[in-house]
């Protein structure tokens, strides 16, 4: 028994399930949060069901239709029965996965809302500059695609150290602060994050041996 609905109602749905008039003994009961531990399902632990956290790393929208799961891994957590149980769902699909401990819930979605989640909002950011230039915001997203997926391929050929360009590997100190003053006139309440991500480039282009420390 699959539970896909928000990590708010899971601990609820877990409580409404319990009270069922059936036996969950031998039932898997999985939800597919990728922040919360096989324990939100208690309430159905208790009544003997084996229970487990079972998120498919991947994006899901209510509007771009259902997206394949073939190679996408499953990041599975919970008692031995049920991981076992969540390795075959996964191996199923067609996806791979990696077994967690419920104490690396939180890093691991954490990992996932910084690649998807927080991506889309920095190029939420980018195509603000470009409208800030009267670039049309759909005409932006068609001028990046290349760039991004150009990037995208390097960082997973390479990793992100070796796919590092641009002025910030190349110690291009004039040029960050053009973009810093251009920010601040233009686009002022963007310098924070700039800055910020700026400083974890740097970090970056250390560890690449591009910038010394």
């Amino acid at each position: 028994v699959l539970l896909c609905v928000p990590d708010a109602e899971v601990a609820g749905l877990a409580e409404t399930l319990a009270l069922a008039p059936r036996t969950w003994a031998g039932t898997v009961v999985a939800h597919t949060s990728g922040a919360l531990s096989a324990d939100a399902l208690a309430p159905l632990a208790a009544e003997g069901a084996d229970t487990l956290a079972f998120h498919p790393l991947q994006a899901l929208t209510r509007t771009a239709g259902a997206a394949s799961l073939d190679g996408v891994f499953a990041g599975i957590e919970g008692a031995p029965r049920a991981v076992a149980a969540g390795i075959e769902l996964a191996v199923g699909l067609g996806m791979r996965y990696v077994v967690l401990d419920a104490a690396a819930k939180p890093r691991y979605h954490l990992a996932a809302v910084m690649a998807s989640n927080l991506l889309v909002t920095l190029l939420g950011m980018v195509q603000e500059v470009l409208a800030s230039l009267d670039v049309d915001r759909a005409d932006a997203m068609a001028m990046l695609e290349p760039l991004l997926r150009g990037t995208l391929d390097n960082v997973a050929a390479a990793g992100p150290e070796d796919a590092l360009t641009g002025p910030v590997a190349r110690g291009d100190v004039e040029t960050l602060r053009a973009h810093g003053l251009a920010l601040r006139r233009h686009l002022p309440h963007l310098v924070p994050a700039y800055a910020a991500l700026s400083v974890e480039t740097v970090r970056l282009a250390v560890r690449a041996g591009t910038l010394p420390p």
